[in-house]
């Protein structure tokens, strides 16, 4: 054992010497006067140096690069302090990289210290530094220190305060240090101090000490058991503490934040927010914006801006919403620290404060303005100014003076109140939540002095505010008031802002001169932009020197006077009274009297402008106008009066003339009448209003030459006449009955849809009588007319005569009679009908339905009542009875249609010739029988034979279906196929929740002949459509021959069976094809067919499999394909007659040499000659498929005439038209190159009349031969 110890012993040395060398070495390089320290300590056997000694209780090597000391104690015994121990631990472990002590450098790979203790102590001694960073001078040393990673457990630091000794323990602390020449950075993860009787905190986040003394802070957590803080910024350490820091606070407690700085705040408060802080913490400025607590205040999203110095916060801004309050502040709070008392004072700009929210108990406030506050030591005491506000029930323009909070009473002392021209002085107690409010008041006014309460209803009132002098005797003093004005009221009139001024002398020997003005002034149903007033008052007479208002549509200037002005109803004469109403201007013929109050009365007034005059004489206001007379009056001056929707324009003239107290007669004319615009004609009237009944005299208009309304007849049931005509304002239409003739000639029925939006579906040129009697709520109601020219929604009839009469809610037409074309309709109905003034009109569902209608008609006439139907023709008869409810329809009849024709709107295919019987059984129609010929628009076949059955609805959703047998009729509505075909069809509504309704075609086809054009080559990414075709289909098809299959790859004869469908679940054609004959496209090359087969019945989608054999022949070779797999992705076997590998057969395919052959040359122009083929047919396939639809595009090489085999690239583009036509263009790439313009027809299936125009170029232009002209027969056929 000792052997070992002193093995190990002498290893320790020698590793601490190698070690204690090496840091020399490495300090020597980098920090002279360190190593010059270091070296002194050692030269001092490790026990003292410069005021510090160490001392080991034992050191332990092991090898390689670990050293273990034992009892470590570091003491200063320097200058400025008493000899203390500067850090202690029980045990340290150090384990060095050897590698780095060879190089020169200290790295160490871990140190282990337990028990550790740092002791602090403030030490003052010249020229002492901590040693190993910094120079005596002020030199940056230039050691390197990196910390990967740094844990203590628990770490503590003593200190020596004046109460004793003081302990800060560390713990659970991880950490990365790093140091360079630019400063040190420590990387704290987590730290917790803990410090004897403050709460514990939690830090983590980045310090970076820079050079210069400057501490950057990024992203500081700080964590309390409650608060949590995070700090950004930097502090300046050198030269006293300086801090930019911003803080966020989520939340921060401030009673907890006091406690761990060791400072004492006993409050709740209680902060969240931003808050930017700057300055030394002696003199801190802060800026942000916080919410929550603080003491006795709410703070709700309040931005700050001030300074905090000893204690004390002022701040320059305050804004937000503070106990519920909005506020603008500055302010100064002195803290609760320091032994000092809590205060505030404060200069605020109040908006509606109210003052319970601090005081709570105290009346109701509303203040707003500005107020100072200041409350020195928290007892209550304010002295404030403030106003315009309201406390409790009464409000005042402003308040100065003291209150003392005492308890729940407010001692008001001095208070200054200041109102509408009133200075008072308030006095008195306030008791929160009492009843009574005890206040002494004394008001002063210059020289006179009031005292008292003035109560009672006043003529005026709003708010008035007057500065100036009062002088002399109180009942009638000398004045000079100047004052505004809001929201004044007198006598029903109101008026906004304004000013005013009073002047009058003393014991009222000259009239007080009145003048006013302001931007709004409304009464009597008039509205007033700006007023302007100029009078004088003498006692109770107002002299109105001048006076004007000016409105949007109106305009006054006025002059006369009022009497008994403090009297109920005082009188107004008006000597001038001109206005501008709508643009026009009027004057008064004579003075204007009015006596004002409750019942106004108006003399006799005459008014008159270019626009026409008006005379009114109103003495009784409670029973109408004496008279009113209108002479040639622009119907433009009633335009506030009259509904919008008539859009109303004319002349009009008459009189209202009041006889007795209880009768009124208007006789008036209106000329030049437009409506909407539009000329209307002429209208007289003349109406008597006796007690409750309206005697219609006359009534006419003629709204056109040969167009006339007349009325006559009388309205009973009317409020009474002695009431005046405000009474028609309590009308009610419930008790109103008539006893009305109408008469019109030719009047145009589409007035009425001018006038209503629920007569908007009608038009024509009504004439007949019209009788109306009984009450308006249930009206019997009796008509003889004729309409021509009716427009009912869509229908058009071209006359329609009625004779019909309704009483208790049945509508009998006896007799209807319409006509369109050759169309007649005859016949009687009977329905319910609810009809009643003030309510529409409304078809009871339970009632009974009756009539009889006969049909002549032609079935060209039903064009455009359905948008289904394209063409239309035929003879329809018929007879049908009607029963049943409105609701619940029963019709029955027959009808027969002869000669027809009819083509469905999107269809090909036209019925002809024919003739149906159908049974009209409900809301169904049945055709019985139906025969017909049947032919295609653009068909070159004879017309087939059609024998068909089925119903269709006629009532309600509109639902069919129809079952046809076909025999040799032509067929092209299907978007793939067209031919000849027979079988039966079965055309129905697709009728399921999913999608909308659509025509569904079905049944089974046999084809004579036809062409089925389809193109395989996105067929597996053509998912089911997501919307409802146009119709669907799912339809069985049996070809023996004369079928054939064209696209871009193949064109083949086919026999065999299909099933063909297309619904809103997909498409899918399923079956077998053998193939009889025909070519395939194979890389270019046409490939004759041999043989073949297609099935689609193992298919997925529209992709059928395949088995094809063909062959061409090249270089007198013939080659043979066999095609199996899918159409969309054939698999192609190529067999050559004279043995070709398949690489070989594939590059004569392709135009170029097999291996072995010479020629170069030929080799080259081959290849060439294929690539350009091959781009030829690429950019064909990509110019077609844009314009797929529009027209038909193609290129092509030829060779050129009398050239040795020079080749022209040609482009082609096409377009069939209806009736078999097909038009192309043709022209060469170059220029000068030859153009062709061709028609061709199609005589019968392959035979073909081609004509052609070739305009020449090149030599043949310079020959002078430029056009060609060519007529072909050509008969294509293929095997």
């Amino acid at each position: 054992m000792g052997h070992r110890l002193r093995r190990s012993t002498l290893a320790a040395l020698v590793l601490f010497g190698a070690l204690l060398v090496a840091g020399l070495l490495y300090l020597q390089r980098n920090n002279p006067w360190l190593a010059e320290r270091v070296a002194g300590l050692v030269t001092r056997n490790l026990l003292s140096t410069r005021g510090y000694s160490l001392h080991l209780a034992g050191i332990e090597g092991r090898l390689p690069g670990e050293l273990v000391l034992h009892g470590l104690r570091i003491s200063y015994l320097g200058p400025g302090h008493a000899p203390f121990d500067l850090f202690t631990a029980r045990r340290v472990a150090l384990r060095v990289s050897l590698a780095g002590l060879l190089r020169g450098d200290f790295l160490a790979e871990s140190l282990l210290l337990e028990e550790a203790t740092l002791r602090a102590y403030k030490v003052r001694a010249a020229g002492w530094a901590y040693p190993g960073f910094d120079s005596p001078g002020g030199g940056r040393s230039g050691v390197q220190v990196a910390i990967d990673a740094l844990g203590v457990d628990r770490l503590q630091v003593l200190r020596e305060t004046p109460a004793g000794p003081d302990t800060l323990v560390l713990r659970d602390t991880a950490c990365r240090l790093y140091r360079s020449a630019e400063g040190t950075s420590l990387d704290l993860d987590r730290l917790r101090l803990e410090h004897s009787g403050r709460p514990p905190v939690d830090l983590s986040g980045l310090f970076l000490l820079r050079t210069g003394g400057r501490l950057d802070l990024a992203g500081i957590d700080v964590l309390l058991p409650v608060s949590h803080l995070n700090l950004r910024g930097e502090l300046g350490l050198a030269g006293g503490l300086r801090l930019d820091l911003g803080l966020t606070a989520a939340p921060a407690r401030l009673g907890e934040l006091a406690a761990a700085i060791g400072q004492e705040l006993e409050t709740d408060s209680e902060l969240t927010g931003q808050l930017q802080l700057a300055g030394a913490p002696d003199s801190l400025q802060l800026e942000g914006r916080l919410s929550g607590t603080l003491f006795d205040f709410r703070l709700e999203e309040v931005g700050l801006r001030g300074l905090y110095a000893d204690g004390r916060l002022a701040f320059a801004a305050l804004e937000g919403r503070l106990n519920d309050n909005q506020l603008e502040a500055a302010a100064t709070f002195t803290l609760p620290i320091k032994g000092r008392e809590f205060g505030y004072s404060a200069d605020a700009q109040l908006s509606h404060f109210d003052l319970e929210t601090f005081l709570p108990g105290t009346p109701p406030t509303d203040l707003s303005g500005a107020v100072n506050i200041v409350d020195p030591g928290g007892a209550g005491r304010f002295r404030f100014t403030l106003g315009p506000g309201r406390f409790d029930a009464y409000p005042f323009a402003s308040a100065t003076g003291q209150l003392l909070v005492v308890g729940d009473t407010l001692t008001l002392s001095a208070v200054e109140v200041a109102d509408r021209g009133l200075a008072a002085t308030l006095s008195g107690r306030i008791h929160p939540g009492a009843e009574t409010l005890a206040i002494e008041v004394e008001a002063v006014s210059d020289s006179a002095r009031l005292a008292g309460v003035f109560a009672g209803d006043s003529l005026l009132g709003g708010h008035v505010e007057v500065r100036g002098r009062f002088a002399g005797p109180a009942l009638s003093p000398a004045m000079a008031l100047d004052g505004t004005f809001a929201r004044l009221t007198y006598f029903g009139a109101r008026l906004g802002r304004g000013e005013f001024a009073l002047r009058s002398d003393a014991l009222a020997l000259q009239p007080t001169l009145i003048h006013a003005e302001g931007d709004s002034l409304a009464g009597a149903g008039l509205a007033f932009a700006r007023f302007y007033l100029d009078a004088e008052l003498h006692g109770d007479t107002l002299r109105l020197r001048h006076g004007s208002a000016e409105g949007a549509d109106l305009a006054l200037d006025l002059s006369g006077q009022i009497d008994d002005l403090l009297a109920a109803a005082p009188r107004l004469r008006l000597d001038r009274a001109w206005l501008r109403w709508l643009g026009r201007e009027w004057l008064n013929e004579r003075p204007l009297d009015l006596r004002l109050g409750e019942e106004p009365a108006l003399g006799l007034a005459r008014w008159r402008s270019s626009q026409g005059s008006v005379a009114l004489r109103w003495n009784r206001p409670d029973q109408g106008p004496d008279r009113l007379e209108l002479v040639d009056l622009d119907l433009a001056q009633l335009g506030p009066w009259l509904p919008p929707k008539l859009a109303l324009a004319g002349r009009l003239s008459g009189v209202v003339e009041r006889s007795g107290p209880a009768s009124y007669a208007l006789r008036a004319r209106l000329e030049r009448i437009r409506l909407h615009g539009e000329p209307a004609g002429r209208a007289e009237l003349a109406l008597r209003w006796e007690g409750d009944s309206l005697a219609v005299d006359s009534l006419a208009w003629e709204p056109g030459p040969g167009r006339r309304l007349r009325l006559a007849g009388g309205l009973g049931g009317l409020p009474p006449a002695a009431r005046g005509p405000a009474a028609l304002a309590e009308l009610d239409p419930a008790r109103l009955v008539a006893a009305l003739g109408l008469e019109v000639r030719d009047f145009p029925l589409e007035r009425l849809t001018r006038l209503s939006a629920a007569t908007a579906f009608l038009g024509g040129a009504l004439s007949g009588r019209i009788q109306l009697a009984g009450p308006l709520a249930q009206p019997t109601l009796g008509a003889e007319a004729g309409i021509d020219s009716l427009r009912l929604w869509q229908l058009r009839v071209d006359r329609l005569d009625l004779a019909a009469r309704l009483a208790d809610g049945k509508l009998s037409v006896h007799r209807l009679a319409a006509r369109r074309g050759k169309s007649r309709v005859e016949g009687a109905i009977g329905l319910p009908l609810a009809l009643g003034l003030g309510r529409p009109p409304r078809l009871p569902t339970d009632g009974a339905l009756t009539g009889s209608l006969r049909l002549a008609a032609d079935a060209e006439d039903l064009l455009g009542l359905s948008d289904l139907l394209a063409e239309a023709d035929g003879r329809l008869e018929g007879e049908i009875s009607l029963a049943g409810t409105p609701a619940a329809p029963r019709p029955a009849g027959q009808l027969r249609l002869q000669g027809g024709l009819l083509r469905l709107a999107g269809w090909e295919e036209r019925l002809s010739e024919i003739e149906a019987t159908a049974a009209l059984r409900g809301d169904t129609l049945a055709v019985l029988a139906l025969t017909a010929a049947e032919s295609s628009q653009w068909a070159r076949y004879k017309a087939g034979q059609v024998r068909a059955q089925g119903w269709l609805t006629w009532v309600g959703p509109f639902r069919y279906s129809v079952t046809a047998d076909l025999e040799r009729c032509a067929y092209g509505t299907l978007p793939f196929f067209s031919g000849l075909v027979s079988g039966q069809l079965t055309l129905s509504t697709w009728d399921e929740a999913e999608v909308p309704p659509h025509p569904f075609l079905s049944g089974d086809l046999v084809v004579h002949e036809g062409t089925l054009s389809y193109d395989f080559a996105d067929v597996t990414a053509a998912p089911g459509p997501s919307l409802a075709p146009i119709f669907s289909y799912d339809l069985g098809v049996r070809a023996e021959r004369k079928l054939l299959l064209v696209n871009k790859e193949a064109n083949l004869e086919l026999s065999g069976d299909l099933r063909l469908s297309s619904t809103p679940d997909g498409q899918d054609v399923s079956g077998e094809l053998a193939t009889l004959r025909g070519s395939y496209l194979v890389f270019g090359n046409k490939f004759h067919l041999v043989q073949g087969e297609l099935d689609f019945t193992s298919a997925e989608g529209i992709n059928p499999k395949i088995d094809i054999l063909a062959e061409a022949r090249k270089r007198d070779d013939k080659i043979q394909i066999r095609i199996t797999n899918t159409f969309a992705e054939p698999q192609i076997e190529v067999i050559s007659e004279q043995g070709y590998s398949r690489e070989d057969v594939l590059r004569i395919l392709a135009g170029l040499p097999v291996a072995g052959e010479a020629g170069g040359g030929q080799a080259g122009a081959a290849v060439a000659g294929r690539v350009e083929a091959e781009l030829l047919n690429r950019l064909e396939q990509v110019v077609s498929g844009e314009l797929s639809g529009v027209v038909d595009f193609g290129l092509e090489n030829r060779n050129l005439e009398g050239t040795a085999g020079e080749v022209e690239t040609r482009w082609r583009i096409g377009r069939y038209l209806p009736g078999g036509l097909y038009v192309s263009y043709n022209q060469g790439l170059s220029m000068g190159s030859d153009r062709e313009v061709a028609l061709e027809y199609r005589l019968y299936n392959r035979l073909y009349l081609r004509s052609e125009v070739v305009n020449r170029g090149g030599q043949y232009a310079d020959e002078g031969l430029i056009n060609e002209y060519n007529v072909d027969i050509r008969f294509r056929y293929e095997y």
